[in-house]
């Protein structure tokens, strides 16, 4: 993982959901212990034909899949209050095979598709887009950055869940 783009698109946007008032602190959250979420998720999104063709098509819509994907995943799983069980693990897996994971954290928290709580979590995607962009430059999509990227949005959604 890049700690400086981390740290950097970190600080970015968690100011931005406080500033917002997405979040009631500008910081974010993180789980102690995922039990591995996080690493299956940027695994299964890496091997996935279907996302890395999108990188073929527009770096801008690859990073903001991706970013929407890891943001949904941490939010969804922090609205879940799991314990990591493997079986709860498997259930959120299976959940984002039927349904997006964007979409499923957006319903959870209990805001619309069409709210503006909704567009505000779509600023931080793109933020955190730019800020691996201006950080990376030309390297935003290497393994590591993106990693980083994806673990700072995931921890972002975690945020939105327990620092409203």
């Amino acid at each position: 993982m890049n700690q400086k783009l981390f740290d950097v698109s970190a600080k970015e946007i968690a100011l931005f959901m406080f500033n917002v008032g997405i979040t009631k602190e500008p910081t974010l959250s993180f789980f102690e212990d995922d039990s591995g979420i996080f690493e299956r998720l940027f695994a299964e999104h890496m091997e996935s034909p279907e996302v890395s063709a999108l990188k073929n098509i527009s770096e801008d819509l690859y990073l903001r899949v991706l970013g929407m994907h890891a943001f949904g995943a941490g939010a969804y799983a922090a609205a879940k209050e799991i314990n990591f069980r493997e079986e709860e693990i498997e259930e959120i897996f299976s959940d984002f095979d039927s349904a997006d994971a964007y979409e499923l954290a957006i319903k959870k928290l209990g805001f619309s598709m069409e709210s503006g709580n909704r567009k505000m979590l779509d600023r931080v995607i793109v933020i955190g887009i730019k800020e691996a962009k201006l950080f990376a430059k030309d390297e935003a999509t290497n393994p590591e950055n993106l990693e980083t990227f994806m673990k700072v949005l995931f921890n972002a959604g975690i945020s939105v869940y327990r620092l409203r």
